[in-house]
């Protein structure tokens, strides 16, 4: 083998294995876990319901403390409230802050005060709420209810509060793309459209073009014959024909060169609209695979509000 030969065959296997890196690059890398908006998009939480303390003023009272995913202590807190507001709840204070005449028909038939306090998650882990079920301000509350059941139910449910607005913001999403995808299928319609018609305009220039230059070649032969017979015969009823012949073959021309004209105008914009129709095609592609990406995002949060139990 010939050192050229040699150089050629380096330079292939080369090509090779780097193609063959830049492959196991691509395929190294991990599929997407969050949406475009940065909502992750699986559950990987876990719901574990865990023994915590608060301390009101000079007292220090047991609790349960449980994880709230994707939120700080103050969105933990935020929600707690939201979610305990229909139990008649009349807040105050802070740390802890107090839900007073509080009816939790699970844990008591009578009114109770819930002291509540969150705090945010550790390298962006869970904010934890704890919270702790009291008769009063110094007595736990005595109960044959099953508090942890309790909180875990209060758990799944403010978990899902936190999905919730993501589940429906992704659907703006979907339904904006939808929007643009209708509004880009629409401008495809119109400029094939305005393209068709284009050409339709074209195709009549032409045709006006070819009769013009028919009559003009007619009158051109008209005033050939003329001359000839003025050059023989001297005549002035001749030369009165054959100068009408040459005036209306000078209309012609006119003619002829504004034909011209209206093909080249009716040529640019066919040309013009013909280019619309590709970028209005481009944009539909864009938008349908935007749609679709929105669409396969929105399944995957419904299925992760789904998975919090």
């Amino acid at each position: 083998m010939n050192p050229l030969h040699s150089l050629i065959h380096f330079r292939r296997f080369a090509v090779l294995g780097l193609s063959i890196v830049f492959l196991c690059l691509m395929t190294s890398v991990p599929a997407q876990d969050r949406t475009e908006s940065g909502y992750t998009l699986n559950w990987t939480g876990e719901l574990r319901v865990e023994p915590g303390t608060i301390s009101n003023g000079k007292w220090s009272l047991a609790g349960h403390s449980i994880p709230v995913y994707e939120a700080d202590g103050k969105d933990a807190l935020d929600l707690w409230k939201k979610e305990y507001k229909p139990y008649g709840a009349d807040f105050s204070g802070s740390k802890p802050t107090k839900a007073l005449h509080v009816l939790v028909p699970a844990l008591s038939s009578a009114p109770i005060l819930v002291l509540a306090h969150a705090t945010d998650g550790a390298k962006r882990g869970p904010a934890r709420l704890t919270l702790a079920f009291c008769a009063n301000d110094s007595t736990p509350l005595e109960t044959t209810g099953d508090v942890e059941k309790v909180m875990h139910e209060l758990a799944v449910r403010l978990n899902r509060a936190v999905i919730q607005p993501q589940v429906d913001e992704q659907q703006k999403v979907v339904d904006r793309y939808a929007d643009k995808l209708a509004g880009a299928q629409k401008d495809q319609a119109q400029a094939e459209r305005k393209a068709a018609n284009a050409n339709d305009d074209l195709e009549d220039a032409k045709r006006d073009k070819s009769k013009v230059g028919d009559k003009q070649a007619e009158q051109q032969q008209e005033v050939v014959k003329l001359q000839k017979r003025y050059n023989k015969s001297g005549d002035a009823d001749d030369l009165l024909r054959l100068t009408k012949a040459q005036a209306e073959l000078a209309d012609l021309q006119e003619r002829m060169s504004r034909e011209l004209k209206d093909e080249q105008r009716a040529q640019k914009d066919a040309n013009k609209r013909q280019d619309d129709v590709p970028d209005a095609e481009k944009d539909q592609i864009e938008y349908q695979k935007a749609k679709e990406k929105a669409i396969s995002e929105l399944e995957a949060l419904k299925r992760k509000l789904e998975a919090v139990r």
